[in-house]
């Protein structure tokens, strides 16, 4: 483990959470529905507490790290909504680059998914290119509007913060991303079967729509938060070896720079948050004028996703 002193503030924070004898891993964990490992523990125990509509924990995939169910890794730590109702498992997962391996793809050809919402640019999708569940659409939405997705130039790690936090903010003021998101989303409540979206990491274009799923759904935000700050947990691996390859190929002090590129923060999650209520009061505002969703499409969204 790098010692506290040898890394920039934003690389020690996740340190924390890294080290396993950390008490901030600790109570990010518990924080976090901090279950993890239960899709280890056996079916048939789970079968017996389950019941007949029972799902399988939710793959922990090698070569798609962070392919997770929206509504939660095992049946008893599926998300509630603020009124109590809980969200169904098997029928909508997050991902980043959906480029598995042909044993984590059989594993994925499991799950009835139908649909593969890719959001990367065309630059991105080709680096890696996907490998679609057997049976699943391939679906190109550009959320960027953009044609590639390169890394900002920055000189310090708070302008590399104030990229990510714009980031966000443009999710909620630019009208063509607004305009993809409203596609997406109509898409999510009509088709049929499971689905999967991602980006590259799965945390950023990722993590912004599932925070307005969730909330069309009617989860809490810390909750919702707490999903968000998972990817730290399922990534860590892959930060900390993009991390390191920085060091290799740049230095250390270009690594640390642009280090906020490679985690979830909560201050990405709360610029785009701040903007929604400075743009539309609230995010109940912000899915119907901001994205365009109608109520009906809401309710179709809360009837396919929830028990």
């Amino acid at each position: 483990m790098r010692s506290a002193a040898a890394v920039s503030p934003e690389v020690n924070q996740f340190n924390q959470i890294e080290n396993p004898e950390s008490p901030a891993r600790r109570k990010f964990l518990k924080a976090s529905l901090s279950s993890l490992l239960l899709p280890a523990l056996s079916t048939p125990w789970l079968v017996s507490c389950g019941g007949s509509s029972y799902v399988p924990p939710t793959p922990r995939l090698t070569s798609v790290t962070n392919f997770r169910d929206v509504a939660g890794p095992t049946d008893q730590e599926a998300y509630r909504t603020s009124s109590g109702r809980k969200l169904r498992r098997g029928v909508i997962y997050r991902s980043n680059a959906l480029a598995a391996s042909q044993k984590d793809l059989d594993t994925l050809n499991t799950l009835n998914i139908k649909a593969d919402y890719d959001l990367r640019t065309p630059a991105e999708r080709d680096a890696p290119a996907d490998t679609p569940p057997a049976g699943a659409s391939y679906i190109k939405v550009n959320l960027l509007c953009t044609p590639d997705n390169p890394p900002p130039v920055v000189q310090t790690s708070d302008e590399c913060i104030s990229y990510m936090e714009k980031s966000y903010t443009d999710l909620v003021t630019d009208q063509a991303e607004r305009d993809q998101l409203g596609e997406l989303f109509q898409m999510l409540a009509t088709t049929s079967g499971s689905q999967v979206y991602h980006c590259s990491g799965g945390k950023d274009r990722t993590g912004w729509v599932t925070n307005i799923l969730l909330n069309v759904l009617g989860v809490p935000q810390d909750v919702i938060t707490q999903n968000y700050m998972l990817t730290n947990v399922y990534s860590e691996a892959s930060i900390l070896a993009s991390y390191q390859q920085m060091i290799t190929t740049y230095g250390k002090p270009t690594a640390d720079v642009y280090y906020p590129l490679y985690i979830a923060d909560e201050r990405y999650l709360n610029a785009g948050l701040n903007q929604v209520v400075a743009s539309y009061g609230t995010m109940a505002g912000y899915i119907s004028e901001g994205i365009g969703l109608s109520s009906i499409v809401q309710n179709q969204i809360r009837d396919k996703f929830l028990t």
